[in-house]
């Protein structure tokens, strides 16, 4: 871990918020971190990160198709080697998931990685919304099992106030089958319909949810 604990403070903040880490000092973290897997292999969290580090890259290259195809499959590489690490952690699962549905994978592959990812934390938030947006791609072709599975995860999503902005994205980004199958799910009265409607409204104008 010495590879490593020179790094920024801002990077595994930046990492858990979601902003977007400078090039220089991604470039830097993916280094580092990738000298500790070389000394520690079997460490899960070192994968995962890297893994995560190796996603940001599309922040700044996404120029061409071979481009984001090599930064998906190693981000996969080491979601895969976080997974044979420790393979009760969700998280593990659900980043392979997400990263595999923008791969356009088989549907068999996807409901197998959702499957788990569901097993391993079912109530795990950042896991929930991995796999709501990756099956929300493919709802068509989930199995049924799988589909349950997501649809206790939307209603998850739903039931926490924080998690609606992203509920709403994935619904936006969805297929009118889709959404209406989302619309089934969230809405059961004449309140959760106005309430989901005006977060749909203040979406599409911009606006922040309250």
């Amino acid at each position: 871990y010495s590879r490593i604990v020179d790094l920024p403070m801002s990077v595994e903040r930046d990492l858990a918020s979601g902003q977007i880490i400078a090039e220089p000092v991604l470039s830097e973290a993916r280094r580092r971190y990738l000298m500790s897997i070389a000394a520690l292999p079997n460490d899960a969290e070192l994968q995962r990160t890297y893994g995560r580090l190796e996603l940001r890259q599309l922040n700044f290259h996404t120029d061409s198709s071979e481009q984001l195809r090599e930064v998906l499959s190693t981000a996969a590489e080491h979601f895969r080697a976080s997974i044979a690490a420790a393979p009760s952690q969700a998280m593990n699962w659900s980043l392979l998931t997400y990263v595999r549905s923008e791969m356009s994978a088989p549907p068999n592959e996807m409901n197998n990685l959702l499957r788990m990812s569901y097993y391993a934390g079912p109530h795990e938030g950042s896991s929930i919304l991995l796999r709501v947006r990756s099956a929300s791609r493919m709802w068509d072709r989930l199995d049924d099992d799988v589909k349950n599975f997501t649809k206790a995860d939307i209603k998850e999503m739903w039931r926490y106030r924080e998690l609606h902005p992203t509920l709403v994205d994935v619904y936006l980004d969805s297929n009118l089958e889709t959404r209406v199958q989302i619309r089934e799910i969230v809405i059961d009265s004449k309140v959760s319909a106005k309430k989901f409607n005006s977060l749909l409204i203040k979406a599409l104008k911009g606006v922040q949810p309250d």
